[in-house]
C-alpha cells in the first residue's frame, strides 16, 4: 500500500507540473491577447 501512494503521488507530481505548464502558456497567451487587443483598439486592456 505504501508503494502505491509513492506512485500516486509521483503521477499527480507531475500532473500538477502539466497544469502549471499549461496555465503558465494559457496566462501569457491571455495577456498576448490583451496586448494585442488593447493595441488595436488603441484603449486600455480590458480586466475580466
Amino acid at each position: 500500500m505504501p508503494k502505491k501512494r509513492k506512485k500516486k503521488r509521483n503521477n499527480r507530481s507531475k500532473y500538477v507540473k502539466m497544469v502549471a505548464e499549461g496555465t503558465a502558456i494559457n496566462i501569457t497567451g491571455l495577456i498576448g491577447q490583451k496586448i494585442g487587443f488593447g493595441l488595436a483598439t488603441k484603449a486600455p486592456t480590458p480586466v475580466s
